[in-house]
């Protein structure tokens, strides 16, 4: 007699995200991994997205709440889930229909509570490239690694739901970023698995909040501030936090090079040498953004 796989539970949260969400649910809906729920948390959409989840009224949990932001949307969802297991994604995102099967058997085999995967981008200067291209990946132990750096896109994750009820949940006091710091809880405790295939396809538009920089910078750092007063860190990983800096700020200098925003790109670029003034990296980056200044912005 066969025994079913354990239920995973599906979150999308999802605010006026008309035009990507039915892509999203049928993503998740269309997954050979057969034992899960699909829960919509609308957080507030003001939009024609009644329109599309009244098409999937019976095959999904629909959750409609006044906006209180994308961490107490998750959360709430998570709250109303039956799974043992808890998946994200994001109502702009897309799943490969084998995502979630290729990703539990992977954490069977490891013995770990939780994964992620690689992505795609659609949309934008780098469509069709994979975040692996730009962000080095880590299994196991990667609790130094993202103390410094966020390399785990939300919408590839799975867990176990007992691990993020352990950690807290995401912290509704972050308007973004607030994955990096739920990831980086997690990982104290818990090694991850790592899926190096793109299951994942991560939209990229003008709507994204991440490619409003001058916008998201703060949220960065808050998040930073976040991680390093949360933690219990030793002597050098207090110290990572200039290296944490450095990196987001160099991020958001590739995202304002590639909004054409030189100024605030060159800026960026600036400040990341000034938290790590013996990158060669940097150096190099205020070099490109001082010249793009130069001759991109007139």
């Amino acid at each position: 007699m066969s025994t079913e796989p354990p239920l995973i539970s599906v979150i999308i949260p999802t605010f006026n995200c008309y035009s990507t969400l039915r892509s999203a649910i049928e993503s998740a809906l269309s997954q050979t991994y057969k034992n899960i729920e699909v829960i919509v948390i609308d957080d507030g959409s003001s939009d024609e997205t009644p329109s599309i989840i009244s098409s999937y009224i019976n095959s999904i949990i629909y959750i409609k709440q006044e906006n209180r932001g994308v961490a107490e949307a998750r959360n709430v969802g998570v709250r109303s889930s039956n799974g043992e297991w808890i998946a994200f994604l994001d109502a702009d995102d897309i799943w490969d229909e084998n995502k979630l099967e290729r990703q539990f058997s992977k954490m069977n085999d490891e013995g770990n509570s939780w994964s992620y995967t690689d992505t795609r981008f659609v949309g934008g200067v780098n469509s069709g490239r994979l975040d692996s291209e730009f962000t080095k990946k880590h299994t196991g132990s990667v609790f130094n690694e993202l103390l410094t750096n966020n390399f785990i896109s939300t919408s590839t994750v799975l867990l176990k739901k007992s691990k993020f009820h352990n950690a807290g949940g995401f912290d509704t006091t972050l308007p973004a970023i607030e994955d990096w710091e739920l990831w980086v809880r997690i990982s104290s405790k818990n090694a991850v698995s790592y899926v190096d295939q793109p299951l994942t396809t991560y939209r990229v538009h003008k709507k994204s909040t991440s490619r409003n920089t001058r916008k998201v910078l703060p949220y960065h750092l808050k998040a930073i501030s976040v991680i390093f007063s949360k933690n219990q860190l030793n002597k050098k990983q207090r110290k990572f936090i200039k290296k944490a800096k450095s990196n987001s700020y160099t991020i958001c200098s590739y995202i304002s090079e590639e909004e054409n925003d030189h100024a605030f790109s060159l800026y960026c670029a600036i400040k990341s040498f000034i938290n790590c003034p013996r990158s060669l990296k940097c150096i190099l980056r205020i070099i490109r953004t001082s010249s793009n200044l130069i001759t991109k912005s007139k």
